[in-house]
């Protein structure tokens, strides 16, 4: 295992960009991202603009750890950089179908099948990653972009690598500033202030994620109402809802992989090139009728309350 050296991204200018009309995209804790076009080509790229005051580590290891990966299909690539007098600039790749779940929310109906595919290009990240010596730290629903706005046509790109990590610096994240909803029990059963970022915490995140891909809710907090202290202790004690009862439209299969991602021992639980020898993926086909959460429309209820609850970014210290 070894961190790649390639660097793709270059040394850009501010002119070289023109923002589009309707530019903004959206905003992190300590970022705005919009929408703007090279000039001389006409591609369609998205700028990170971080104040230069505001969280110098994070937009450094950022570029740092981006410029280490070769370019992925599975992962937002970072074309280059520039610096205007207020602000850090990073002119990423642009994702046209925006954020995973609100693209699954404008569609409506989506099946275990297209789940599937997601799920797959998901892992399929995280396994080149971990293969590189790289940890995300941050896996959760607005940093999963897709490449359409149509579902059967996109393609999921990983991004926000501003709490990345090598593994083997072991960098610590700041347990008071945590993603609860997808924070792994060792790092949330840790005694000190702070856990070590690894690779098996990305896995967990995946679980989750994949949970409510087929579910639209969380497998600690079925009714979207627990507060962090309630939250933190059904993880920590696995009180995860049962798979049968109401999951009677998802696979065996499915089910299987959710639980092998979600097993609070972390020197079991699968790793990602392991997942993907699952049989879920192995499998020929899988249901291709729309899950009946998706029917119901839960997930648009599922998002709407934990970006209100949840929706925090985790900061990192060396």
């Amino acid at each position: 295992m070894g961190v790649c050296c390639s660097v793709h991204a270059t040394e850009v200018t501010e002119a070289m960009y023109a923002f589009e009309g309707n530019a903004y995209i959206g905003k992190g804790t300590h970022s705005k991202v919009f929408h703007a076009k090279h000039k001389a080509s006409g591609d369609d790229v998205a700028i990170k603009m971080i104040p230069k005051a505001a969280a110098r580590q994070e937009w450094r290891r950022e570029v740092a750890v981006m410029k280490m990966l070769d370019t992925h299909p599975n992962i937002v690539e970072l074309k280059g950089t520039y610096e205007t007098e207020d602000a850090v600039c990073l002119v990423m790749e642009y994702a046209a179908g925006g954020e995973l779940f609100q693209l699954l929310i404008r569609d409506g109906a989506y099946s275990e099948d297209i789940a599937r595919s997601f799920a797959k290009d998901t892992l399929t990240a995280l396994a080149f990653l971990h293969d590189q010596g790289i940890v995300h730290g941050d896996l959760k629903p607005e940093n999963l972009l897709v490449t359409s706005k149509h579902a059967k046509k996109a393609h999921v790109k990983l991004a926000d690598f501003g709490m990345a990590a090598v593994m083997t610096t072991k960098q610590l994240v700041d347990k008071d500033n945590l993603t609860w909803a997808y924070c792994a029990p060792e790092v949330l059963a840790a005694d000190a202030a702070a856990a070590v970022v690894d690779a098996k915490g990305d896995m967990w995140a995946a679980g989750v994620l994949l949970y409510i891909l087929l579910s639209a809710t969380h497998p600690f907090d079925p009714d979207g109402r627990c507060n962090k202290a309630i939250l933190v202790d059904r993880i920590l004690h696995y009180e995860m809802v049962n798979l049968d009862a109401g999951w009677e439209d998802v696979s065996v299969e499915a089910k299987d992989l959710i639980r092998r991602l979600l097993d609070r021992d972390p020197t079991t639980r699968l790793a990602a090139a392991d997942a993907l020898r699952h049989p879920w993926f192995l499998k020929a086909s899988v249901p291709t009728l729309p899950l009946q959460s998706s029917l119901r429309g839960d997930l648009n209820v599922y998002m709407r309350g934990m970006e209100t609850r949840f929706r925090v970014r985790v900061s990192v210290s060396g």
